[in-house]
């Protein structure tokens, strides 16, 4: 799809481009400090006149700065370390799915890229897109390393990510879609249905609740309970607690309307015990 056909009207982009911040101190990665000029930290009335207005970003591991996405600066993290991901399930259960040497992958969210370059010998193009400037470097550190040569970057969230090219055989996210409030969700997912091909697959992994919400209180405390203490294995108990207090994760039954809505059609779900993280496979609907 042309990029000019996935374009939003400009006062839209604008708030776009300001929830995609959002989505960066969600990540955990960083924390706002300021924005200069303004004592509203998200808000300013004169902000679709002017553009987004630069802010200021904290690391919440170390200090060091440098240029961040959509004109504003950040102090990064190492963000690296994080509970283990071993993505070969995944890439094997696309292969079956027809992903090949043809195929155009795209991972949004895709942090320090464990996915992508587990699937990138299994297909033509990949495309690396996260909202952080820091993952993204580690991706190319690791692509070089690797002697990776199909693998391109791009800055950029659900919001703001413009494809170029053959649309999108596979489309995978992980950990990144409960950045997003069910509004903004439901057009990040309609975003990420236009630039797929037909029938193209949707692979989405995330932290959501498969419960009634008068289940809630036992199914999060069983959660809390099977944390980990070491944060390089798993989430903690106290990342946990975070999560369900300042992150956006909603009910399945609340999702999966939004999924088909977008124009895709769920062939696939798998549901962790704890009931709290789901895989879905989707695949985009075409017209008869």
């Amino acid at each position: 799809m042309p990029a000019s056909e996935n374009r939003w009207p400009r006062r839209l982009e604008v708030i776009a481009c300001h929830v995609s911040r959002v989505e960066m101190l969600s990540s955990g990665v960083f924390e706002l400090v300021d924005r200069p000029g303004s004592s509203d930290r998200f808000h300013d009335t004169d902000h679709a006149r002017r553009g987004p207005a630069p802010h200021r970003f904290r690391s919440r591991a170390n200090g060091s700065v440098q240029p961040g996405y959509g004109g504003f600066s950040l102090r990064t993290s190492n963000g690296l370390a994080g509970a283990g991901f071993d993505p070969t399930e995944d890439v094997e259960s696309l292969r079956r799915r027809g992903l090949g040497d043809h195929s155009t992958v795209v991972d949004i969210g895709c942090g320090a890229g464990t996915f992508v370059l587990a699937v990138a010998p299994h297909c033509r193009r990949v495309i690396a897109v996260d909202v952080s400037g820091v993952m993204l470097g580690e991706v190319a550190r690791r692509v070089k390393q690797n002697a990776i040569a199909n693998v391109e970057t791009v800055q950029a969230g659900f919001l703001t990510y413009e494809h170029s090219g053959v649309p999108a055989d596979v489309v995978f996210t992980r950990n990144a879609l409960h950045h997003l409030p069910d509004f903004w969700r439901a057009l990040a997912l309609t975003r990420l249905a236009s630039i797929m091909a037909p029938a193209g697959v949707l692979w989405l992994r995330d932290l959501v609740y498969s419960h009634e919400p008068v289940d809630a209180g036992a199914a999060l405390e069983r959660w809390f309970d099977g944390a980990t203490e070491d944060s390089k294995t798993a989430y903690t108990h106290e990342e946990l607690v975070e999560h369900v207090r300042a992150e956006n994760s909603t009910f399945s039954w609340l999702l999966e309307p939004l999924i088909t809505h977008a124009g895709l059609r769920i062939v696939g779900c798998e549901v962790d015990p704890s009931r709290t993280y789901a895989r879905y496979e989707c695949v985009k609907v075409t017209s008869t």
